[in-house]
């Protein structure tokens, strides 16, 4: 053995305890290091306030679910869990039955509900379309063009916002309401029906617009209109919630700030989030619908403008209703967007 290697070979056996040392003293920090992050973490979580919101399973919950995915609830002090379901009507009655705390809705279902409660506010948009709703027609029925809708069976959802679309596309085409048969079956019924012919046409919003004409194929045509009806899609709670809990709504809004600054400066990470939240076979759905949706926070006054000429329209298929119109002032909560996102409270008192 030469010198040098025999030298090295005797320092290693005179410091070895010494190195021993070293190294399990860092094993020790870094044990510690590692106690304290999960220490810290588990009390971070526990100091959470648990939220649940329900949402509508389409993109006008896409800064909701963004939120949820990339922990920015979470960096506002929130817990949230979330519930799907097929329409935001469904959520705004979980909201009415407590099993959520945050219901997601859009205004006929407002409207409806104002005519029986008041203890509800919204106190946020989330976003709105002017191209959310599409009618979905069977060419070989004989519809090519928007008057041939008169005489037809059209399925929609009962005092939803496809419904309040319809009225107002057949209006604008010179086709009276009254001209038409309209069918009121939920989303996948009414695709079916269609499918199998039993109605000419649907008025419906993504995912079951698409799935209808997808199935139908070369025997769909389908309607649009961007200038009849400006669709906002709002954030609702209890009264009796907010005013127990009034940091929430405003944390809620500054979570989905961080999600409409990723939907603004990163399009491809927000859809692929979307697309990961809402299932990957709603992919190419999700991706060519994202430009008809603008997903931006607000509470605006054209929202009011736009409840005031729903009521109008519901009392239009409600004759029975008596007594004066809600006022929707009275069921706005102003005072989280003002807190949070005061240049988008837009909204006049």
């Amino acid at each position: 053995m030469s010198v040098a290697r025999t030298a090295t070979v005797n320092a290693i056996k005179k410091n070895s305890p010494l190195m021993f040392l070293f190294a399990a003293a860092g094993i020790l920090v870094l044990a510690v290091l590692a106690w304290q992050w999960a220490s810290k973490r588990a009390t971070h979580a526990e100091s959470l306030t648990p939220v649940t919101i329900g949402i509508q399973d389409n993109i006008f919950s896409a800064l909701v679910l963004i939120a949820k995915d990339k922990d920015y609830f979470a960096d506002s002090g929130l817990d949230v869990s979330l519930k799907k379901y097929p329409t935001g009507k469904i959520a705004l009655d979980e909201l009415f039955q407590r099993n959520v705390q945050i219901a997601t809705a859009s205004g006929p279902a407002i409207v409806a509900a104002s005519f029986e409660r008041r203890d509800f506010a919204i106190f946020c948009t989330i976003g709105y379309s002017d191209r959310a709703f599409t009618i979905v027609a069977r060419k070989d029925h004989g519809i090519h063009k928007p008057s041939d809708l008169r005489g037809k069976k059209i399925a929609t959802l009962q005092y939803s916002s496809s419904h309040f679309f319809l009225d107002y596309f057949l209006r604008s085409h010179g086709v009276k309401t009254s001209q038409v048969k309209h069918i009121f079956a939920d989303p996948d019924a009414m695709v079916q029906d269609l499918v199998d012919g039993t109605v000419d046409a649907i008025s419906m919003r993504s995912p079951y617009a698409n799935r209808a004409a997808a199935q139908l194929g070369n025997l769909a045509i389908t309607f649009r209109d961007p200038s009849i009806y400006r669709h906002y899609f709002n954030l609702i709670a209890l009264k009796s919630y907010i005013k127990t809990r009034r940091d929430v709504p405003e944390r809620i809004i500054s979570a989905l700030q961080e999600a409409e600054k990723l939907v603004m400066t990163d399009k491809s990470s927000a859809i692929a989030t979307v697309i990961a939240e809402l299932g990957a076979d709603r992919a190419d759905e999700i991706r060519s619908d994202w430009p008809n949706y603008h997903l931006r926070l607000s509470l605006s006054q054209s929202l009011l403008v736009n409840l005031d000429s729903e009521v109008q329209w519901y009392r239009d298929q409600r004759p029975d209703l008596t007594g004066t119109n809600p006022n929707y002032l009275d069921y706005i909560y102003l005072e989280a967007m003002q807190d949070a996102a005061p240049s988008a409270l837009t909204i006049l008192r």
